[in-house]
């Protein structure tokens, strides 16, 4: 049972890592407590620890069936990226951050590690989007936008 429950935990926490989770529903101390543990995984990730998890999610996201036509990942690759993160995931969780993530596991606090995590992988992805080729690819779509169609938007 408690394998499972680390799995659970450990596939929220990651599930959607590109945005913070909301913990409005969470009490405000399961709200704190996610803070500091986010404060802490932003602590003490690497920059490479970073784009791991930025590069696992775009291989998670590359096997959803709606953008298979644009992206594919090699399953041999996307496992080489699984034993990377569970690496990084269990050293931030129970070695770096132990004293942060413990007050969350106690409280089985589902909100709480998806909104750290959820830190972590904005961060991730910032610092990956932060490259100029990917910053100018970001606004190729501008090319297609034809002002007069904002005109109401912008008075």
């Amino acid at each position: 049972m408690k394998k499972f429950v680390l799995v659970l935990f450990a596939a929220a926490a990651i599930s959607s890592p590109a945005s913070a989770a909301p913990v409005s529903q969470a009490t405000p101390e399961v709200s704190a407590e996610a803070d500091a543990l986010g404060e802490c995984l932003t602590n003490k990730s690497t920059g490479e620890d970073r784009i791991t998890l930025a590069r696992w999610a775009l291989a998670a996201m590359a096997s959803a069936p709606k953008v298979a036509d644009i992206a594919k990942v090699d399953p041999a690759r996307k496992a080489e990226l699984d034993k990377a993160l569970a690496g990084i995931f269990t050293r931030l969780i129970a070695r770096d951050c132990a004293a942060q993530s413990r007050p969350l596991f106690k409280s089985k606090s589902k909100a709480g590690f998806e909104a750290a995590f959820g830190k972590l992988g904005q961060i991730a992805f910032k610092e990956l989007l932060a490259d100029p080729k990917a910053e100018e690819t970001l606004s190729d779509f501008t090319k297609y936008l034809n002002q007069s169609d904002f005109a109401d938007v912008v008075k």
